[in-house]
C-alpha cells in the first residue's frame, strides 16, 4: 500500500505528491536504501516569472547548469526537477553537505539568484529513477523552511558532520513539520569560508568604529572642570 505526501513549493504554495510506501514488502525492480536527500529551490522564482519570464527561464538553465556537475562531482544523483526546485541523493551525508556548500558559492559567484537547500539523512525507496518515502518528504519540509541562501539540515545530519573539519552549524529550532510523526531539530549549515566572511565583516566595522568617551579633568583644576562638562554638554 502506499501513502500520497504532498511537498510545498515555498515560494508558490503549489503541491507536488510524493509516494511514501507503508508496507514493508519492496515491489520487485524497487530498491531501498539509506541515503542523503538534498531539495533545492529558487529564491523569488515566482516573483520574477511574474515579471520577466524569459529571464526566469534563464535562470532556471543557469540553476541546472550550477547543480548538475556539482551534485554528480559529490557522487550524487540528479532525481528530478519539481517546478524551480531540484531534488536529488547521495550515499553519505558528507557528500550532501559538500555539494551543497558548492553549490551555493556557485550561485554567489554568479550573483543572479539564491537557493534554499534542505539535507534529510533517511531510508528512502529508489524504483524507476525516482525516489520515495518519509526521508524525501522530510528533506522537502526543511528545506521549505530555510532562511535564503542557506542550508538546513535535520538532527540526523548534524550528527554526522559535527565533527567534521571545515562545516560547522547553528541549532536553528525545533520544528513539527507537516506528515512528520515527530519533531525535527533542525540546523543551519555554514561552511569554513562563510564563517571567515563573517569575521572578516565584523572586524572591518569595529576597525571602522569610533569609540566617544566621557571627558574626565584630570587637573584639579574647578573652572577646567566646569569647561569640560560644558563641553560633554554641547556634544
Amino acid at each position: 500500500m502506499a501513502a500520497k505526501i504532498a511537498t510545498i513549493n515555498s515560494e508558490t504554495g503549489q503541491a507536488f505528491l510524493l509516494t511514501s510506501f507503508c508496507n514493508h514488502h519492496v515491489m520487485h525492480g524497487q530498491s531501498r536504501q539509506l541515503a542523503a536527500i538534498m531539495f533545492t529551490d529558487i529564491v523569488g522564482y515566482t516573483a520574477l516569472m511574474g515579471k520577466d519570464e524569459q529571464k526566469a527561464f534563464a535562470i532556471l538553465q543557469k540553476n541546472r547548469d550550477i547543480q548538475k556537475p556539482l551534485i554528480e562531482q559529490h557522487d550524487g544523483k540528479w532525481i528530478k526537477e519539481l517546478g524551480d526546485g531540484v531534488l536529488a541523493s547521495f550515499q553519505t551525508v558528507s557528500d550532501a553537505v559538500t555539494a551543497a556548500v558548492k553549490i551555493h558559492e556557485a550561485c554567489n559567484t554568479s550573483n543572479e539568484f539564491q537557493l534554499r537547500i534542505g539535507i534529510h539523512l533517511g531510508e528512502v525507496i529508489f524504483e524507476n529513477g525516482d525516489v520515495f518515502g518519509d526521508g524525501v518528504n522530510v528533506a522537502s519540509r526543511i528545506q521549505a523552511l530555510a532562511l535564503p541562501g542557506t542550508t538546513w539540515i535535520s538532527e540526523v545530519v548534524f550528527r554526522n558532520i559535527e565533527n567534521k573539519r571545515g562545516i560547522s552549524t547553528d541549532f536553528v529550532k525545533e520544528a513539527t513539520l507537516k506528515n512528520v510523526q515527530y519533531p525535527v531539530k533542525i540546523y543551519q549549515l555554514r561552511s569554513e569560508k562563510e564563517i571567515h566572511n563573517i569575521i572578516f565583516s565584523t572586524q572591518t566595522v569595529l576597525e571602522r568604529s569610533i569609540a566617544v568617551l566621557p571627558f574626565i579633568n584630570m587637573s584639579g583644576d574647578p573652572i577646567t572642570n566646569i569647561s569640560v562638562t560644558a563641553y560633554q554638554k554641547n556634544c
